[in-house]
């Protein structure tokens, strides 16, 4: 199984590992990045404000994010600093976002954003081109899918080959069940 997803990885997918215990799940994705970068969320973090301050920990922002005059709240405003960040070409890592589902439901919504964003540009990609990777885990899919094929048109991309939204999620983030 770890083979099956190192090789959806190397084709610049995107993964949400489910089944099993939060510790097996850690485990696997532990397991799964050997001798790989990747900036990983810490364990339990639950609101904007703490994966606010993953973003700034980990430096995935535009420095000039404080000059910014909207949104008028520091966090938001490094979470939309973000989405800038990840825009970029050249920016090249793998996020790891342990039990998404652990989020506050009100507050989930800026990083289905993210995830969506990266979704988006990887299905984008050019061959040969490298991108943001994402790795989600959570007890269940839990309707990630549905909820982030209904989430709103980030930056206002539009599909030129007729496919919906939940086409382009479910051939961009694999799910890997690990209690199979």
């Amino acid at each position: 199984m770890i083979e099956d997803a190192k090789k959806i990885l190397h084709r610049n997918k995107h993964l949400l590992i489910v089944g099993e215990s939060e510790a097996d799940r850690r485990k696997f994705i532990s397991d799964l990045i050997v001798n790989r970068a990747a900036n990983r969320t810490p364990r339990g973090i639950t609101t904007l404000k703490e994966y606010a301050k993953f973003i700034k920990k980990t430096k995935m922002h535009k420095p000039d994010y404080k000059t910014a005059a909207y949104p008028p709240f520091p966090d938001l405003r490094l979470v939309y600093s973000h989405h800038s960040w990840i825009k970029e070409k050249e920016n090249e890592v793998l996020i790891i976002i342990d039990e998404l589902d652990q989020i506050n439901p009100k507050e989930v919504g800026y990083v289905e954003r993210t995830i969506k964003f990266l979704i988006k540009r990887s299905d984008a990609l050019k061959k040969g081109e490298k991108s943001i990777q994402i790795i989600v885990s959570q007890g269940t899919e839990n309707d990630l899918i549905d909820r982030l094929a209904k989430r709103d048109n980030v930056y206002g991309e539009k599909d030129k080959h007729g496919r919906t939204n939940k086409q382009i999620i479910e051939q961009n983030l694999k799910i890997i069940d690990i209690s199979e």
